[in-house]
């Protein structure tokens, strides 16, 4: 009778250890694809921004560099979103990013709106 005891203890040890690394590697491979399809995002929304053809070569150079800082502030944002971070802190930097992100689409309107005007 012993036996069977050790042996239902060990195949318990066995099942709880399976499963907590299973886990695990489920987790991992969640924020892999978490990750890649941030990246993807991002480099949908780089092509889109991409379309657009500038008039002026100024305005074309601010537009790209204003893109590259919109992609590395919604990266940031991704990373922040990922759960077990200080409350607090979090969103405190989630409000900025989005102030930081509301600021460069702005900009980018009115490059947009600059560029299509005589005047420039």
């Amino acid at each position: 009778m012993s036996e069977k005891v050790s042996q239902n203890d060990l195949l318990t040890n066995i099942t709880t250890l399976m499963d907590a690394r299973l886990s695990v590697f489920q987790q991992n491979i969640q924020a892999s694809q978490k990750d890649i399809s941030t990246l993807q995002m991002n480099r949908i929304q780089d092509t889109i921004c991409d379309k657009y053809s500038f008039q002026r070569k100024g305005n074309e150079n601010q537009y790209r560099h204003e893109a590259k800082v919109l992609t590395k502030l919604r990266e940031t944002q991704a990373q922040l979103d990922e759960p077990g971070l200080d409350i607090g802190g979090l969103e405190v930097a989630k409000s900025k990013l989005k102030e930081g992100i509301d600021l460069v689409l702005e900009r980018q309107k009115l490059i947009k709106l600059a560029d299509s005007s005589e005047l420039g």
